[in-house]
């Protein structure tokens, strides 16, 4: 008599859920073979490195906004820094949160959310460095992603949640989505806002798998989703008509993914035992795409919108596992380290202006 009741929840829990279609994984899909250790080099210049005081630890949030750098900490208590591109000096304020998960620039002021219960969105004004607003999201656990995107902040927690802020009256809905996982990243595509929701701890090592979601910003109960069975990165980028992520795994290869509007894929082997987190564009070249990996030193790697390996650059010795990229439209990069103390490294591509 049991089955025909569980039956019964599961066609319940299934059904309920509303304007929901799924896409389900398709590991089948042929992968495009890619070596990173081929002798393909960037045409790239170390301008120059920074070992960040002690305390100010694993980088996790960066951001270039208003002519200055941002960076934020994931340590308790959160740090946010404000660095001069040009010299890598900085000032730095210790907020009244932990954990520090994503930040984002949106005109005069740097939004940061934190990993609280609840989270924190906490707003920074641009030009005097000071703490303008906090806002505990009540229903916002572990705060994991940020992203502005069709005239709202958009914040992620843990078990499915996800915030639409409204940032002229800091008013707020909640909305919730079938995984208990955090969302880990938000990303802007077209239409669409995307997001993703990696399995955590423990079952990372038994069942590694992520939820990308796709959902109408309009209408965000209105949403597709497609299962991948990898550990997909925490920072991720939409361009020409499709979703670039890595993958995290702590076995096995690495991966890149190209992820289309219909929620098809294509996913791409590195054939390396490494991990990459996060897939990052500069805006003023928008035909390729950049990932960081980690290793000792760390590394970083060009690909094309088809997949296809433009090269690679190897950091300074020291600068072990690159997590971040940023860009100031300029043709430098800056590149963080996931480390303690962190790091960050500033190199020049292409033809930056001097």
């Amino acid at each position: 008599m049991k089955k025909p009741i569980c039956f019964a929840v599961l066609a319940l829990i299934i059904f309920s859920l509303p304007y929901t279609s799924w896409v389900w994984s398709q590991e089948d899909v042929a992968s495009i073979d890619m070596d990173l250790n081929q002798d393909l080099s960037l045409d790239i210049e170390l301008i120059e490195t920074k070992v960040l005081e002690a305390g100010i630890n694993k980088i996790h949030g960066s951001y270039y906004h208003k002519d200055s750098l941002w960076f934020l900490t994931r340590t308790d208590p959160t740090r946010v820094l404000k660095m001069d591109p040009q010299t890598l000096e900085y000032e730095m304020m210790i907020l009244e949160g932990n954990n520090g998960a994503d930040l984002i620039g949106v005109e005069s002021h740097i939004f940061v959310i934190t990993g609280d219960y609840p989270s924190k969105i906490i707003k920074i004004n641009v030009d005097n460095f000071t703490v303008e607003e906090t806002i505990e999201i009540q229903g916002i656990n572990h705060g994991g992603s940020l992203a502005y995107a069709f005239d709202y902040l958009w914040a992620g927690g843990w078990d499915g949640k996800l915030a639409k802020i409204n940032l002229t009256t800091s008013e707020y809905e909640i909305y919730d989505y079938p995984t208990w996982n955090q969302f880990h990243a938000l990303e802007a595509g077209e239409e669409y806002l995307w997001g993703s929701c990696p399995v955590q701890n423990p079952l990372i090592f038994i069942y590694p798998e992520t939820t990308l979601f796709r959902i109408n910003p309009a209408y965000p109960l209105d949403y597709n989703s497609v299962t991948i069975r990898k550990i997909v990165t925490d920072d991720m980028v939409y361009h020409d008509g499709a979703l670039y992520v890595g993958t995290e795994n702590l076995i096995g290869e690495s991966y890149i993914y190209k992820v289309f509007k219909n929620l098809t894929y294509i996913p791409a082997t590195t054939k390396k035992a490494t991990r990459c987190y996060g897939t990052f564009q500069d805006n003023s070249d928008s035909g390729t795409f950049w990932a960081a990996y980690t290793g000792s030193p760390g590394f970083i790697s060009k690909f094309d919108s088809e997949l296809n390996l433009e090269g690679t650059y190897q950091l300074p010795e020291g600068f072990n596992d690159a997590n971040e990229i940023v860009f100031d439209g300029n043709g430098y990069a800056y590149i963080t380290c996931f480390s303690s103390p962190a790091r960050v490294v500033k190199i020049q591509y292409n033809n930056a202006s001097s």
